[in-house]
């Protein structure tokens, strides 16, 4: 007895299409549901085979899944995140890092000359601020910079903080201005900043934008010289009996926002340097 085609294949449960076209290992009839190019390996012309990116959860219809201007494929050669456009979590794109030929990798590798700062306040999102005094992790206290742009501190989490109280009548704070520049260069690219915090203009009287901007262009200055509105961060320094009233009034803040020590006047034989660098080797969890 002869059996009918089509009967023969109900019988033995045969698929009517399992044609993969472009051999990327999906068939064309999937490729239809997922919304892929049944006749490209690599319907998004990203680097990556459509079987690829399904494997990784990106999205094989888009080259650039996260919208940070580098591609799937580049991304995932790199080693950057493609779910992540701030793949080190520094404020700055993975596609604005290449273009300035900083680390996309790096948290403290940006344009520091750019005029903007980093910001790592997602890294810091379970940090919480309970005191201005030594062994308290300092609060994220809202600051003005030199452009007349808001920042907070804890954009700096994971640096070292040298915070710098200074006015312009103080001649040893235009001493320790003079080197302050040189100082972030030696040590930023391991994660440091230095703000400094402007509490009186040379007359004595409040400081503005224009005087921030006179007084980092008399020094060179390219890190963040600012404002205090309220003068919270002084006034709690003063409660917790860091300061004592004698400017400039150093603070270095470590990598884990914690407050480590102070410094009243000019202080020489390197003890701030040392104390830099040995907060910095011991960097802890912020990265």
């Amino acid at each position: 007895m002869r059996w009918p085609l089509v009967l023969l294949l109900l019988t033995f449960g045969c698929t009517a299409d399992d044609t993969d076209t472009d051999g990327d290992g999906i068939l064309d009839s999937d490729e239809a549901i997922y919304g892929t190019d049944p006749a490209s390996a690599d319907s998004d012309d990203d680097g990556l085979t459509d079987a690829e990116e399904l494997d990784l959860g990106t999205n094989p219809t888009a080259a650039d899944t996260d919208g940070d201007g580098v591609s799937d494929g580049d991304e995932e050669a790199a080693g950057l995140n493609p779910f992540d456009p701030d793949s080190d979590v520094d404020g700055f794109e993975d596609g604005v890092e290449q273009a300035e030929a900083t680390d996309p990798l790096d948290p403290f590798s940006w344009d520091y000359d750019g005029g903007e700062w980093c910001d790592r306040r997602r890294a810091a999102e379970t940090v919480y601020g309970n005191g201005w005094g030594n062994g308290d992790i300092a609060p994220n206290v809202g600051l003005q910079d030199q452009f007349g742009e808001d920042f907070a501190l804890h954009q700096f989490y994971g640096n070292v903080i040298l915070l710098d109280f200074s006015a312009g009548w103080c001649v040893p704070c235009r001493e320790l201005a003079a080197e302050a520049q040189a100082l972030w260069e030696t040590y930023r690219e391991s994660g440091f900043i230095i703000v400094h915090v402007m509490t009186r203009d040379n007359s004595n009287a409040a400081p503005d934008t224009a005087f921030l901007q006179s007084w980092a262009a008399d020094y060179g200055i390219t890190f963040p010289v600012a404002l205090d509105p309220g003068s919270i961060a002084i006034d709690g320094f003063n409660d917790a009996g860091l300061y004592g009233g004698t400017i400039p009034f150093t603070v270095l803040i470590d990598t884990d926002m914690v407050v480590d020590s102070s410094y009243s006047g000019v202080v020489g034989g390197g003890a701030i340097e040392t104390r830099i660098e040995e907060l910095i080797a011991a960097r802890g969890g912020a990265q």
